[in-house]
């Protein structure tokens, strides 16, 4: 989720989707160096181990944490 949309925000979008399929889990890709995870996300199960920050100089990270949410976890290696 990139948190600098247009109409809806990363945070509400989250909100959102996450009352819609409260299956769905989340990785937030933001350019600000400044974001700070709010509480209610938090509650949600969002930590600050699913922030990445642009620019990524390494997207092996990234890739890695969108493949352990697609894959199912009783697959992967």
């Amino acid at each position: 989720m990139d948190m600098r949309l247009p109409d809806m925000d990363g945070n509400t979008a989250i909100r959102v989707f996450h009352e819609l399929y409260p299956e769905i889990e989340f990785l937030i890709h933001t350019g600000s160096s400044s974001y700070s995870l709010p509480e209610d996300l938090r509650a949600m199960g969002l930590d600050d181990d699913r922030i990445y920050h642009k620019p990524l100089g390494d997207m092996a990270p990234l890739a890695a944490a969108v493949r352990a949410l697609v894959v199912p976890r009783e697959v992967q290696p």
